[in-house]
């Protein structure tokens, strides 16, 4: 903006006294040269690439410098240390390198630890300008320091340290001031030799602890030994082992096969940083901007039901690039996600699309209107980011030009018509940025006023669309719904004597800025209505409806962008064999879409998860024989196959982390990619977004989300084979296992052929090898026949949890990973499956029954059925309830349906649809009824009472048992709260007593109100229970 435009504007904007941080203020220091003078909140207007600032300014912004500053001190993101062997120390990471060489003496941590204190220190530098005191009386918060104060930070080691203590350099915040001395004391650390060049701790002769009991490695061990004990159990080594020893062997077995944990750069243990693609490498292929290679699509702004009736005031665009997008199917169109979740103090979820449709060749012959298309661009993008960016043509990837209000683009063409563009607006767009308004008169004011905007005569400032011209109001009538107020004693600062006394009033709505959504997060507010004197305002370059439409443009060129690299893997390493949209989601890491977690990859991680360990299962028994090693071991193997460290290694090699989308836009902080930006010298630069953190479990599940992409991408009866195919893509290695079919059927011991081949049916299924099923259904402790029966378990118990998965995925499309995880458990535990089989006639089928067992087996039979029976007279609609929790449960039982499964998996040689059959019509049903629904809660009663106890506050409650008086009473548990007993629980095992004892104390508690009248604990400020 040059000398005329500057004089121009004197001549529009009265030479008047302007608030200071409101308004630019333009005063000419000479006959030849004007000066624009401005303030924080309109520094970034492009009158002059450098302003000059006033004397009180530079004295800010010189005391922002020293605050920032202070003692020499740099930034926190510029604090950073590199050694000897690459591993690099920041501010972030020191504390976790100090928590680790504190913990490497081998002492309680809770004495041997660490002491912070904070003192307040004055602010150095000149003082402040005395303000009015605002909410005299308010308190301070806790972790700000009073006006003009900073916080220092010591850090005192534990005694025996070699460092003592050190203090930080002062801070506006704990935090920084923390991590600031948590740096310097690391950093001394390392050049003392304390801590070696890998960030690690010096090594120490620890004493070792006195060995003493573990009350959870001994559960664990008596859960072995229980399950060895049971009819159904593993054969018992032979080699005299107890179950500590085959623990010791497990864990070892398991560390053995793990990949090695790796050190990392940063020092922060399970987390590491790595490239981070934010711009697709489309953009970098895309040739400059020519008369003869622009293509254009159609881009439209679509807000979905119930805020539809806004697309009609949002016109449709021209995004222009040099080659056609990638993304668009031949002839067709893509929906662009934009949706905001949880818009404005109700938590309004807005569903919105940006409409993509292919539209060809834009024939430009003047290549002088590329220029004035590039001045449009950047005027449109000023307007919305209000920041000074400029676009160079060369360096220009992508322009926006508007279609006719009343354009109709054709549905399929190879080029667009000139003539439906509006050139008139681009034409007037790149001149000026707003226009004077030259007529006060209410006819010719709405003619020149319709589908405009208004704006003040500075470039970065919010503007309103006209909704009604008021000719029954003028500048000094009262304003409706005012307090006798007039459209002119509103003004800040009184305006000169106007031309036109009479005008009419313009009736406004003021537009959402881009940086708070844009149109889309605009349906979520009320409309803010104003009304402004024609002669005080003008109009804007830009007409509504196109600013509107393009008020998304940060989303969108976002969400684009994250589009095309998705695609970069999907169809590069992955060769097309998982759908763009569904590898999109696969890649979005769940803190990417904020408040939106269904647009991340948690559900497809949840199918991916049980597909990998059905893969994992039926090759690593594909690939040992029946006499092969022990179970533990063959447990050991898959648990390294299925390990998040595994997978985080594969995922590491096959280059996947810098395609993980883990960032959420910021569109006050968005620049386009390729544009420049001038910043004033306090201004602080855009964060880097060239490397991002991420978890090792993060990437993990982004790998699990892929596998279960590729089996959402696949056809039905292909879905396996793809999931196979890109697991192998991911270097997950399974040798000679490429599809489904690959697998053999396997035959067992050779005892089988002597035995009589008696035609056995179960379930609907006539096996063709008998045998198989006797084994499913046998509980003979031979060892053959159990080696058998743990080999078809571990199958069933995996194509099992695969249909329950796969099951609830698709027919709960709208449920998180947490809704499914409950109703998958509800329907994959053992009680649940012990209940199936007793309810399905499974238990009458077993042979080789102990005669010690047989009792057992009959009481839990009837009490089964029994309670089927009550469960199936609930008055409708029926509930569903899970009647087999108040039985006690025999879960070997469970185990007879997954063998069985696994049995028939074998015996149709690997056929995954029969297997399906089964499932489909004899085990759904019955999962179906009994187990929770979407809507169910899946709180134990013990869980609900604690939520519940905790949100009152209360700590002086307890669960006893009090076990049996005599062998032939039941099991007694009560619940005490202060000393009294609340309720009691009377059952036949200890599980159930506490079960039945906590659902009594819950009902109490909720009726009765007893937390208020028995406890007198501090109560906490605000519940967060469901229950209370």
């Amino acid at each position: 903006m040059g000398e005329e435009t500057a004089q121009g504007l004197s001549s529009i904007v009265p030479n008047r006294k302007r608030k200071r941080r409101r308004h630019a203020v333009v005063s000419a220091s000479s006959p030849t040269q004007s000066h624009v003078k401005r303030t924080r909140h309109d520094h970034q207007s492009s009158t002059l690439p450098e302003p000059s600032l006033s004397h009180d300014e530079k004295r800010l912004n010189d005391r922002q410098v020293n605050v920032n500053d202070l003692s020499g001190m740099a930034a926190l993101d510029e604090l950073k240390y590199v050694t000897s062997t690459g591993s690099t120390l920041t501010a972030q990471s020191a504390g976790h390198v100090l928590s680790r060489y504190i913990n490497s003496y081998g002492k309680d941590p809770s004495v041997f630890r660490q002491e912070t204190t904070y003192e307040i220190v004055p602010m150095p530098g000149p003082p402040k300008r005395k303000k009015k005191p605002m909410n005299q009386g308010a308190p301070q918060h806790l972790n700000q320091p009073p006006p003009d104060s900073l916080f220092r930070c010591t850090l005192s080691l534990p005694p025996g340290c070699p460092l003592k203590s050190m203090s930080s350099p002062a801070h506006r915040s704990k935090d920084s001031a923390k991590k600031h001395v948590s740096f310097e004391l690391v950093k001394t650390l390392i050049n003392m030799g304390e801590v070696d060049q890998n960030l690690q701790p010096k090594p120490r002769s620890v004493v070792p602890k006195e060995s003493r009991k573990d009350a959870r490695y001994d559960r664990i061990a008596a859960a072995i030994e229980s399950r060895l004990a049971s009819p159904l159990g593993s054969p018992a080594p032979e080699d005299g082992r107890t179950s500590k020893d085959r623990i010791h062997n497990f864990k070892e077995a398991v560390n053995n096969g793990l990949p090695p944990q790796k050190l990392r750069s940063n020092g922060m243990p399970g987390t590491d940083e790595y490239e981070h693609l934010t711009d697709a490498a489309f953009w970098t292929s895309c040739p400059p901007f020519s008369c003869d290679n622009i293509h254009a699509t159609f881009f439209k702004t679509i807000l979905e039901s119930p805020f539809d009736a806004v697309n009609s005031t949002c016109r449709t665009m021209c995004f222009l690039t040099t080659k056609p997008l990638p993304i668009l199917p031949e002839g067709g169109s893509r929906y662009i996600d934009i949706g905001m979740p949880k818009v404005g103090r109700e938590g309004i979820s807005v569903d919105a699309n940006v409409q993509l449709r292919k539209g060809g060749l834009l024939e430009i012959k003047d290549s002088a209107m590329l220029e004035t298309m590039r001045r449009y661009t950047e005027r449109l993008v000023r307007s919305h980011v209000h920041k000074n960016v400029h676009l160079d043509l060369t360096m220009a990837k992508w322009l926006f030009i508007p279609l006719k209000l009343d354009a109709a683009p054709a549905l399929i063409s190879d080029s667009v018509d000139p003539t439906i563009l509006d050139w008139d607006e681009v034409i007037r767009g790149a001149e000026s940025n707003w226009t004077p308004l030259t007529c006060y008169d209410p006819h010719d004011l709405a003619a020149e006023m319709s589908d405009s905007l208004t704006t003040t005569h500075v470039e970065f400032t919010k503007r309103s669309a006209i909704r009604a011209i008021r000719s029954d109001l003028t500048p000094s009538t009262p304003l409706p719904g005012g307090n006798g107020e007039t459209a002119l004693s509103e003004q800040i600062v009184a305006p000169p004597p106007l031309e036109y006394p009479d005008q009419p009033l313009l009736e406004v709505e003021a537009l959402h800025p881009c940086k708070m959504g844009g149109i889309v997060a605009s349906v979520a507010f009320p409309p803010q209505i104003k009304f402004l004197i024609p002669e005080l305002t003008a109009k804007h370059c830009i007409s509504a409806s196109v600013s509107r439409a393009t008020s998304v443009i940060p989303a969108f060129m976002n969400a684009l962008d994250n589009l095309m690299i998705a695609q970069q893997l999907a169809e590069g390493p992955f060769e097309r064999l998982i759908d763009l949209d569904l590898a999109l989601t696969a890649l979005s890491a769940p803190m990417s879409h904020g408040l939106a977690p269904e647009k991340s990859y948690q559900r497809l991680e949840f199918l991916g998860d049980v597909i990998l360990k059905l893969l994992t299962a039926v090759y690593l028994l594909q690939t040992v024989p029946d006499t092969g090693p022990e179970w533990e071991t063959l447990h050991a193997e898959r648990q390294v196959m299925g390990s998040n460290r595994r997978l985080y290694d594969r995922a590491v090699q096959s280059g996947i982390p810098p395609y993980i989308r883990t960032s959420r836009i910021r569109a006050k902080d968005w620049v386009p990619s390729g544009w420049t930006v001038i910043r004033l010298p306090a201004e602080k630069p855009a964060r880097s977004e060239e490397k991002h953190t991420l978890g090792d479990k993060t990437v993990a599940d982004v790998v699990e989300a892929l596998i279960g992409a590729a089996h959402e991408s696949a056809p039905a009866h292909q879905r396996l084979d793809r999931c196979i195919h890109v697991a192998h893509k991911m270097k997950l290695e399974m040798p000679g296992f490429s599809r489904w079919s690959d697998l053999r059927a396997l035959d067992s011991a050779s005892f089988r052929s002597s035995l009589p081949s008696v035609p056995l049916i179960v379930m609907g299924h006539a096996f063709r090898t008998p045998q198989r099923g006797r084994d499913a259904l046998s509980m003979s402790h031979d060892r053959t026949r159990r080696s058998a029966f743990q080999r078809y378990k571990t199958i069933g118990d995996a194509i099992l949890d695969y249909f329950i998965v796969e099951d609830l995925f698709h027919r709960n499309t709208t449920l998180l990973s947490g809704s499914l995880s409950n109703m998958r458990h509800s329907r994959h535990g053992d009680s649940c499956l012990a209940a199936l089989a007793a309810s399905s006639g499974l238990l009458d089928l077993l042979t080789d029954v102990p005669m010690d067992v047989l009792p057992n087996l009959q009481d839990f039979k009837r009490n089964i059925r029994r309670g089927q029976r009550i469960a199936d007279q609930k008055p409708e609609p029926k509930e569903r309830w899970e009647f087999w929790k108040e039985i006690p449960s025999q879960h070997y039982l469970g185990e007879v349906v997954n063998a069985l499964l696994g049995a028939i998996l074998l015996d149709a040689n690997w056929n995954v649809l029969v297997v399906r059959a089964v499932y489909e019509t004899h085990i759904m049903p019955f999962l179906d009824r009994y187990c929770i629904g979407p809507n169910d809660h899946f709180w134990h009663p013990k869980v609900a009472l604690n939520e519940l106890l905790a949100a009152r506050g209360c700590r002086k409650w307890a669960i006893e048992d009090i076990g049996r008086k005599f062998d032939v009473d039941p099991c007694e548990v009560i619940v005490t709260m202060h000393g009294q007993r609340i309720s009691q629980g009377l059952a036949e095992t200890p599980v159930i007593a506490t079960r039945k004892a906590c659902d009594v104390a819950v009902k109490r508690l909720q009726a009765e109100k007893l937390s208020e009248t028995l406890c007198d604990c501090p109560k906490r400020k605000k519940s967060t229970s469901k229950l209370a």
